[in-house]
C-alpha cells in the first residue's frame, strides 16, 4: 500500500459532470483511464471498537442472540471507486478526475489514501428453535440476520459525512434462514439467501437495484462403510444477478453480491479411512 507498483485498467463509470453539463446527454456507462497503486504519504490507520452481546433461551427448545457492534476509522487506508470520484466532482467535493482543456476525462486516481473518518455500526441477531421427536427426527429452524445501522465516511475533515448504509454496494440487510431436518442416516437442508435492496443518487440520478434471494437444498445419507453422499442443489430456482448496465456498465451486476453460475446441481461422495 506503501510502494505498490501503479497500474492502469479501464473500468466502467458515468462521468455525471458532463452529463449535467449536456442536459442528460453522454450519461451512458463507458470506461475509463483509472490509475491504482501505492501511497509513499500514507499515514498510519487507527481503529476503535466495541460489541455488546446477549444470549436469551426462553425456551428449552429455543435460543436467541442479539449482538451490537460499533467500528471507527481514523485516518483509514483504503482505495475509492471511479463512481465515488465522478460522484465527488459532481457535488464539488475534493476528487481525482483529471480533464483535458476541453473537459473530457484523462484520467481518474485511485491510489490507496487515508480517510479522515469511518463509522460503521449494527446488529447481528441469530434465532434457533430445535424440536427433537421420537419418531420423526429432529427439526432445526432459524435464521441469521445482519444489520447496517450506520455506515458513514468522509474523505478529509472539511467535508460532510456521506451516509452508505442501504447504498449501491452496501445493502442494510442480510438474512440466512435454514431449516434441517435430521433422522437416522438421513439429512436434509434448506437454506436461503437474502440481500435486501439498495438505492443510491448518482449525478442527480436515482439508481435503484432490487432486493435478491436465492434458496439451497441438499439431502444426505450416511452409509454403512463409514461413507456419506449427498446430493443438491445451489440457487435452486435459478435466480439472476440484480442487473442494471445504466449503472454498472459492461458487466451489468455487482460481482462483490452476486454471480452468475446460476443454478448449481452437485452430487457428493466422501469416504472415511
Amino acid at each position: 500500500e506503501l510502494f505498490g507498483l501503479s497500474s492502469i485498467s479501464y473500468p466502467d463509470g458515468i462521468d455525471y459532470k458532463l452529463c449535467s453539463e449536456r442536459g442528460g446527454i453522454y450519461c451512458d456507462s463507458a470506461q475509463y483511464k483509472a490509475i491504482y497503486g501505492g501511497n509513499k504519504d500514507l499515514g498510519p490507520e487507527q481503529s476503535k471498537h466495541y460489541t455488546f452481546g446477549a444470549v436469551l433461551a426462553p425456551l428449552p427448545q429455543l435460543s436467541i442472540q442479539l449482538g451490537f457492534w460499533h467500528t471507527e476509522y481514523k485516518d483509514m487506508i483504503t482505495a475509492s471507486t471511479l463512481r465515488q470520484e465522478f460522484q465527488n466532482e459532481f457535488d464539488g467535493l475534493s476528487h481525482n478526475v483529471v480533464r483535458g482543456p476541453t473537459g473530457e476525462v484523462l484520467e481518474v486516481g485511485l491510489r490507496y489514501g487515508n480517510y479522515s473518518g469511518v463509522e460503521a455500526e449494527g446488529l447481528d441477531l441469530n434465532i434457533s428453535y430445535v424440536i427433537n421427536t421420537e419418531n420423526f427426527g429432529r427439526f432445526d429452524m432459524g435464521v441469521d440476520a445482519a444489520k447496517y445501522t450506520k455506515y458513514i465516511f468522509r474523505k478529509f475533515s472539511y467535508e460532510p459525512f456521506d451516509e452508505r448504509q442501504g447504498g449501491i454496494g452496501v445493502p442494510d440487510l442480510r438474512l440466512n434462514p435454514h431449516f434441517y431436518w435430521g433422522k437416522g442416516d438421513w439429512q436434509a437442508s434448506l437454506s436461503g439467501y437474502y440481500i435486501s435492496s439498495q438505492e443510491q443518487s448518482f449525478g442527480g440520478v436515482m439508481y435503484t437495484i432490487g432486493s435478491h434471494f436465492e434458496t439451497s437444498l441438499q439431502v444426505s445419507y450416511q452409509l454403512p462403510w463409514d461413507a456419506a453422499m449427498s446430493v443438491g442443489a445451489i440457487n435452486l430456482t435459478d435466480e439472476e444477478p440484480e442487473i442494471d448496465a445504466a449503472l454498472y456498465g459492461f458487466a451489468p451486476f455487482d460481482w462483490t453480491l452476486y454471480n452468475t453460475l446460476g443454478r448449481v446441481i452437485y452430487f457428493r461422495y466422501q469416504q472415511d479411512f
